[in-house]
């Protein structure tokens, strides 16, 4: 968060932080997921080694071990990384809103999020309870096909929020948006809040408005030439010359401003040396 905060502050550039924007989500998720492997594997390899009655009868069998060890941090995963990619799409938002500015760099893929969301959310708790089915017998199946049912439909309830949340979110603010273009509103900007196709189409379509709004302004300053030349009874051929004429001012005033500068910079040089 230190280079979005120095950003913010404007101490760099957004070009700067916008990779490390960008990657957030998934650095996040990683850590969190590493971070799971470790307390999982230790929580779960306990019974093994400290000598208890108690703890006995808590000892998980090696499949069941390594599917809590595997399923558990890959729902944490996913459920971090559509946590952190609402989060960001809200410090997007905020930051388009505060100084116009849009990410630009999309090399994430929209089918691949749907594909691991739709994974985890429908196969991880099944798998679970299938390993616990061939592992337990008797009570301690049950205990245990109760416990990863309880947790697999809160974890699945609030993942499944955040997943929608963070994928189709961007879908419904640029459908909004068209809506509005379509309606003649050409003042309407979406701020990019992903890095995939949506994003990526999202950043087109901001150009695309620019570009109507360009040509309308265009229209708009024909359209007056047209009336002013009607109201004072001029061709509008004299009016395209005094705007060919201004035009050729301002690029002999920059030409000359130009080669002022140059001249005083091989002076400087001239002294120096």
């Amino acid at each position: 968060f230190e280079p979005i905060r120095r950003y913010l502050n404007g101490d760099v550039a957004f070009a700067d932080i916008q990779r490390r924007l960008t990657q957030l989500p998934l650095l996040t998720a990683r850590y969190v997921a590493l971070l799971a492997v470790a307390v999982i594997g230790f929580r779960t390899s306990t019974p093994w080694w400290v000598e208890s009655h108690v703890m006995f009868n808590l000892r998980p069998t090696i499949p069941d071990f390594i599917a809590v060890l595997v399923i558990l941090p890959v729902f944490y995963f996913t459920y971090t990384y559509f946590l952190v990619s609402d989060y960001l799409a809200r410090l997007c938002g905020f930051t388009f809103e505060r100084t116009g500015q849009n990410l630009q760099l999309f090399f994430g893929s929209y089918r691949a999020k749907l594909f691991v969301a739709l994974t985890v959310v429908s196969i991880a708790p099944l798998a679970a309870i299938v390993v616990d089915l061939f592992s337990y017998t008797g009570e301690r199946q049950q205990s245990e096909i109760l416990v990863d049912v309880a947790s697999a439909v809160l974890g699945v309830a609030i993942t499944a929020y955040y997943v929608g949340r963070s994928l189709l979110r961007p879908i419904v603010s640029l459908s909004g948006a068209m809506t509005r273009v379509a309606k003649g509103d050409l003042a309407v900007r979406v701020p990019v809040t992903s890095n995939d196709e949506v994003g990526e189409l999202t950043g087109r379509f901001n150009t695309m408005v620019e570009g109507l709004q360009e040509r309308e302004k265009i229209r708009v300053i024909r359209d007056d030439i047209q009336t002013l030349a009607q109201e004072t009874r001029q061709p509008i051929s004299d009016f395209r010359r005094i705007v060919q004429t201004v035009q050729k001012g301002e690029r002999e005033s920059r030409q000359a401003k130009k080669e002022m500068i140059e001249a005083n910079l091989r002076l400087v040089i001239s002294i120096a040396t």
